[in-house]
């Protein structure tokens, strides 16, 4: 059984939600628990469609969100969150007082054995870098946490700087340079032609169809994968659908773009696809 902690922007893309049904999927296959969430945006309604989807799931964990203003919290990238913080149960309405993410994922830590929890970011790396200025915390991670399963990344030579990463950019290079544990990175290229969803749809009076159908305008439709695939890859490891790099380094540019050099013993490796995309997609809405 994978212990992890997802750390996710839920709001931006629909693909967040899908991967947190695919996370309670898991769990109750008795493949994952789930110790607890964050947030890493400053949006005040992240928390609230988080739990909002884990009340409909019914299995609640400790919530905590970025605490500092300014990251992406003018109203221009919420694209379905506050929604469904007004339309469903949620313990986090927006106005009420969230919990820092930095104090939930200590804790959640405290209470695991060393190398025993996988933490799995699918959104901008602030929070992950929000740890690192905390030394304790930063020991505690390295302590506790086996590996680190990120959403980040494109190493297509001539590709385009990744949301994640080019979302906060100073973010990605602190974790990129000093991130104490391995990285799993799972790049934008895996992802991209992984169309899933379809079986959320027949979910009513459900957080998750509703998010989907926000994201693409009030119609349901599918979504690439990139978030489920990560959360696929942090528990279940790569098998069938993807391989590993051999160990290496990434370093993120002053852009965005990211570059990977192969290096023995390296903390750093990425999945490459293996599969073909319609067998994976079927793989993935079986587990929806």
């Amino acid at each position: 059984m994978t212990k992890i902690i997802l750390d996710t922007d839920i709001g931006a893309d629909c693909d967040d939600v899908g991967a947190l049904m695919l996370l309670h999927s898991l769990c109750g296959k008795g493949e994952a628990e789930f110790l607890a969430a964050t947030h890493c945006t400053s949006r005040a309604s992240g928390l609230g469609a988080l739990s909002a989807v884990n009340i409909a799931c019914g299995r609640e964990v400790p919530l905590g969100s970025y605490p500092r203003p300014g990251m992406q919290d003018d109203g221009t990238v919420d694209r379905y969150a506050a929604q469904l913080a007004a339309e469903f149960p949620t313990r986090y309405p927006v106005g009420v007082p969230q919990p820092d993410a930095a104090q939930v994922t200590s804790q959640a830590l405290e209470e695991q054995p060393d190398a025993s929890v996988t933490l799995c970011a699918i959104g901008p790396m602030t929070n992950l870098a929000y740890y690192l200025e905390d030394a304790s915390l930063t020991d505690l991670i390295a302590r506790k946490v086996r590996r680190l399963v990120a959403m980040a990344g494109c190493f297509t030579p001539g590709g385009a700087p990744e949301w994640n990463v080019a979302s906060d950019i100073p973010a990605a290079v602190r974790v990129a340079d000093a991130w104490p544990t391995p990285i799993v990175w799972v790049p934008f290229e895996v992802g991209e032609p992984v169309q899933t969803g379809a079986p959320l749809a027949r979910r009513k009076d459900h957080p998750a169809p509703r998010a989907y159908a926000l994201f693409h305008g009030g119609t349901f439709h599918q979504r690439s994968s990139w978030d489920p695939i990560a959360v696929h890859i942090a528990v279940r490891g790569n098998q069938p659908w993807w391989s590993l790099s051999a160990p290496g380094r990434v370093t993120v540019d002053p852009d965005g773009s990211t570059r990977f050099s192969p290096e023995e013993g390296g903390p750093h490796r990425y999945a490459i696809a293996r599969g073909e995309a319609m067998k994976v997609a079927q793989d993935l809405n079986r587990l929806l």
